[in-house]
């Protein structure tokens, strides 16, 4: 859409390098509508827009992906012993048992609006850093791509699989935060302590303060953790996952305490801990996190909906000089066997208390501080 009074701006832009106002800001307003609407229409986009989200924040690797409408309970158990001497009797020998945890999935929805116009100067000054054609990146693309698709993604990873606490939403005509569309897994773990001895989850008894510990208790505290794993799962390879500060806090503690690397060769020094089989990785979503916690590969899983419907992105609109974006998706997290997690949490850790609000911007300013107009105030 070469005459469209944006990309006309952004030709000229890249003829002269001077900025050449759109004209007629209602029809960059149709020709963006119209453009969303040919995007998401073609070759699978929106299929691919599902994929991508429920594969791109960074933790997604660490869990299994199962389909469910609205909810899902394990369907797998554990078993011990089976192999027994021979005789010529019956003699029953085997047990089943598992505890599933119901996981919810969630729905969750996106309506964001975008006011073309003031789009337009990033937009342009993006072309001329990348060296990129309008034709190569249009603005519907530049919009998903730069704009909306990663601060998604920054919400499910950081506001909503680990931190977040479903809320029941009673004013339908009130926007909700992220964190409150579903429970997390820090929120999990620690609704499952509460429950005492009614949990099936592995507790520590072990304590430790991240900000008062010395190097030697943060290496013992490790250590006593792989330690108290039961026999089933102590020569498993299993993560242990905590928040980027603790994870520093342990290699610094271990070079502090046996030096580089120690002189030995193998694994010491290493995120491993050592004389086990467990690793330490550091998830993004846990950050300021003192939670620290374990389970095997396929225990940890997010719930996708049972068909890849409905598209995130399933209408666009024009309002007046905004370009309106609807969409949803499915999603939900947890642990299908409560007996095959091993975690600590300290009394009294509020997963949400550290989290700023969701209306303010990554340079720490919000929308009422006077700072920014127009879809700055209702989105992007």
């Amino acid at each position: 859409m070469r005459k469209a009074g944006h990309y006309a701006a952004a030709f000229g832009f890249l003829a002269t390098g001077s900025m050449i106002s759109a004209q007629g800001k209602t029809i960059d307003v149709d020709a963006v509508r119209q453009e969303f609407g040919t995007y998401l229409s073609q070759n699978g986009n929106n299929l691919e827009i599902v994929r991508q989200l429920f594969n791109g924040f960074t933790s997604s690797k660490y869990f299994r992906s199962i389909p469910a409408v609205t909810e899902h309970r394990a369907i797998q158990a554990q078993i011990n012993s089976v192999v027994q001497q021979f005789t010529p009797k019956w003699t029953p020998k085997g047990n089943t048992k598992f505890t599933p945890l119901v996981i919810k999935n969630r729905r969750h929805k996106i309506n964001v609006p975008i006011i073309p116009a003031e789009v337009l100067d990033s937009y342009l000054f993006h072309l001329y850093d990348e060296r990129l054609s309008p034709d190569q990146m249009p603005i519907t693309k530049y919009i998903w791509e730069q704009l909306l698709y990663p601060q998604i993604l920054d919400d499910i990873e950081l506001r909503m699989i680990f931190k977040g606490k479903y809320v029941e939403n009673v004013d339908p005509n009130t926007p909700t935060d992220p964190e409150d569309g579903m429970d997390g897994i820090e929120t999990i773990l620690v609704d499952q302590k509460a429950l005492g001895a009614a949990s099936k989850i592995n507790f520590t008894d072990g304590t430790i303060n991240w900000d008062t510990a010395t190097p030697q208790q943060i290496l013992d505290f490790f250590e006593d953790f792989v330690d108290d794993l039961t026999p089933l799962y102590r020569n498993k390879k299993m993560n242990i996952y905590v928040s980027p500060e603790v994870y520093r806090k342990y290699q610094r503690a271990y070079k502090k305490v046996w030096g580089q690397n120690s002189g030995q060769d193998g694994d010491f020094g290493t995120a491993k801990i050592d004389y086990s089989v467990n690793t330490l990785v550091a998830l993004d979503g846990m950050s300021g996190s003192p939670i620290v916690f374990s389970t095997p590969d396929q225990n940890m899983v997010k719930l996708r909906h049972k068909n890849e419907v409905p598209d995130v992105i399933n209408d666009v609109q024009k309002h007046d000089y905004e370009v309106r974006l609807y969409g949803e998706f499915w999603l939900g997290v947890g642990f299908q066997i409560a007996e095959a997690v091993f975690a600590y949490v300290p009394d009294g850790y509020d997963p949400q208390a550290g989290l700023r609000p969701s209306n303010q911007f990554s340079d720490g300013t919000a929308p009422d501080d006077g700072i920014g107009s127009g879809s700055g105030a209702g989105g992007l």
